[in-house]
């Protein structure tokens, strides 16, 4: 009898016929491009195509993927972790790591629903430094009584634990669910992590606040829906208007990477670096900071840089003259940290590549974001890059 093909050739033959119409489609996107490009020790990466390989029969792979506004919005790393959960045949997997988005007066994933009930304060550590502000960037801020958050997440996700990483308080002044917390640990003074159970597979929760007040604030920091009968799971940590200076303004960052001890961890950083003006030596030294705090807190763990995609500056008038360099500058100086990069800039094209993207409505009006389709097709093209690394294990 003839075996039946599996779940996982399935997908790869479908995704396959996918890129080859997208090829066919839009030919000024360089397909030849699109790998991961390893550095010459590269011994942390066969150790997470062993993982990954392992994944396909229910082991661990947790990644990390911090960035700016590109990566809040989740259109691309959405697209990635849902491709991912589907190559490795994984089912009622959870989202990791987010925020209340909608409920903080901001941009996040177009499935994630959130509402406030009470007196909150929301803040950015783009805006309100030198207050602690860790993960996401976000802090929200409870100083009332009776106060809650609702979060509803209609992609198809589930979760059975939730972690919550918050300010130092009295356990009873959170509950999820009516539920108190069954664990919480200290990652530093200013900063901890507990642990929600919930008796079965969720897609909404209620975050409940006890007596807090403008002198005791409750400060919430990030969630991380997780579930313990999944363990692949795929966070997106965006801010929006981040560089890499701002991930390095995170407080706790080391002790939160220790605890989450991820697999991968991706940065997608540069656009606002190369915004308006470059400073090349800047970058070097905080892509190397960035490098070490990951490799401090887990030191085998590999690390990915994304370079920026080519976008429009002075009024959408001309391609930002920066980026040619700015993707070189970035994926040197990964290399040199002997970590990957995945060169975004050349594979949409390169210099001028951003009107082709544009005439074909997959970028946004702003000349600067990619449209909701654009950023699916990044996603794509990223997982294509990503999943190849999986053959170095048989190499």
């Amino acid at each position: 009898m003839m075996n039946k093909p599996s779940i996982t050739f399935i997908i790869v033959f479908v995704s396959s016929l996918f890129v080859h119409g997208i090829k066919a489609q839009y030919p000024f996107i360089r397909h030849d491009l699109n790998k991961i490009i390893l550095p010459s020790d590269s011994s942390a990466w066969f150790e997470l195509a062993k993982k990954m390989e392992l994944a396909k029969n229910g082991g661990r792979l947790r990644i990390l993927h911090f960035g700016d506004s590109h990566i809040q919005a989740d259109y691309f790393t959405g697209e990635v972790r849902k491709r991912l959960l589907s190559y490795f045949n994984a089912e009622n997997c959870s989202r990791g790591i987010t925020m209340p988005y909608r409920a903080m007066g901001t941009n996040g994933p177009d499935e994630l629903f959130a509402k406030k009930e009470g007196n909150f304060e929301i803040t950015s550590v783009r805006k309100n430094m030198p207050d602690i502000f860790a993960l996401s960037g976000y802090c929200i801020s409870a100083n009332g009584v009776n106060s809650s958050i609702s979060l509803n997440d209609t992609a198809g996700y589930r979760f059975n634990k939730i972690l919550i990483f918050h300010s130092p308080l009295v356990l009873q002044n959170l509950s999820v669910n009516g539920i108190n917390a069954s664990s919480s640990s200290a990652l530093t003074d200013s900063l901890y992590v507990s642990t929600f159970l919930l008796p079965t597979l969720q897609s909404d929760f209620r975050l409940e606040f006890g007596n807090a007040s403008v002198l005791n604030k409750i400060r919430v920091y990030a969630f991380s829906l997780e579930n313990d009968k999944c363990d692949i799971e795929y966070s997106s940590i965006g801010l929006n208007g981040a560089t890499f200076g701002t991930f390095l303004n995170m407080y706790g960052t080391e002790e939160i990477l220790k605890f989450l001890n991820p697999d991968c961890v991706i940065f997608s950083y540069g656009t606002n670096d190369a915004l308006y003006r470059l400073d090349s030596t800047l970058i070097k030294v905080q892509m190397g900071s960035c490098v070490k705090q990951v490799k401090s807190a887990v030191p085998n763990t590999p690390v990915i840089f994304t370079t920026p995609g080519d976008h429009l500056v002075n009024n959408k008038k001309a391609p930002n003259p920066r980026l040619p360099y700015a993707s070189r500058l970035i994926k040197e100086t990964a290399l040199a940290n002997n970590c990957g990069a995945w060169d975004f800039y050349n594979v949409m094209g390169g210099q001028g590549s951003v009107r082709d993207w544009y005439r074909n409505q997959l970028v946004f009006k702003d000349g600067i974001h990619l449209s909701k389709k654009g950023y699916k097709y990044q996603g794509i093209l990223f997982f294509e890059a990503f999943v190849k690394l999986k053959d170095l294990e048989n190499k």
